[in-house]
């Protein structure tokens, strides 16, 4: 009985079709099963790569996939493949993995917000920062994350966060306001802002921008506008028997 062969244009040897490499119907060079893993064996050995590794065909364009050679790698080889390609099609997107070492889920900034830091991993739901990838550091800047000593600090900081207290750049004190303006005096001697934990400069006109100046100054012409509105009002009302 004549069984059907084909000669791997790499080693050159006449095999059985059963042998000859398959890629997901991309390309139809004959290679064999054993050449196309020993091409990939020696791309992971050679290169750290971005997982496309390329059909040895002469002037072929198309790619190997993880998929097709399933059965030539090892399982962690296939497990970094597909990760390295994952990163690869990636690159331009805001993303992060998950920092608890039983998830470590790829977690995508899908809101493209520049500024997104506490986040929920939609697979092990718990609450992660996006900007230093670490556990939530609740009441705590990026910056502080890796000081946090022990369980004290995590409660300290859950309570802050929980009473929306501000913390100070300056100091670090943490600061709770229970009524008033947003213009607070710290223990420290520096006047700043409540609302952002920035410096005021009200006393310097080339400065005084900070993120929340504006929102202050138009809530405080409003409020002077009511006050002004009432001091004219309210005589004429009384006069009319108004109130």
């Amino acid at each position: 009985m004549y069984l059907e062969r084909f000669t791997c244009q790499i080693c050159f040897e006449s095999l059985p079709l059963e042998w000859k490499f398959q890629n997901a119907d991309l390309c139809t060079h004959p290679f064999c099963l054993s050449c196309i893993s020993m091409h990939i064996k020696i791309y992971f050995r050679s290169s750290a790569g971005t997982g496309t590794i390329s059909c040895p065909g002469i002037e072929c364009k198309h790619a190997l996939g993880p998929f097709s050679c399933r059965l030539l790698v090892t399982r962690e080889q296939f497990v970094k493949w597909c990760d390295l390609m994952c990163r690869s099609a990636l690159s331009g997107i805001d993303s992060c993995y998950c920092p608890f070492p039983n998830c470590s889920a790829l977690v995508l900034n899908e809101c493209r917000d520049d500024k997104l830091k506490k986040t929920n991993c939609p697979y092990c739901s718990r609450t992660f920062c996006f900007e230093c990838e670490v556990p939530w550091h609740a009441g705590y800047r990026c910056s502080d994350s890796g000081n946090l000593k022990d369980r004290n600090d995590i409660l300290v900081g859950e309570l802050i966060e929980r009473k929306r207290w501000t913390r100070f750049y300056h100091c670090d004190h943490s600061v709770e306001r229970v009524s008033g303006c947003g213009s607070i005096n710290c223990i420290c001697g520096v006047r700043f802002c409540y609302l952002c934990g920035g410096p005021m400069h009200f006393g310097d006109r080339r400065t005084p921008n900070i993120e929340h100046y504006e929102n202050f100054v138009s809530n405080s012409q409003l409020v002077a506008t009511i006050c002004l509105s009432l001091l004219i009002c309210v005589p004429i009302l009384v006069l009319l028997g108004v109130i």
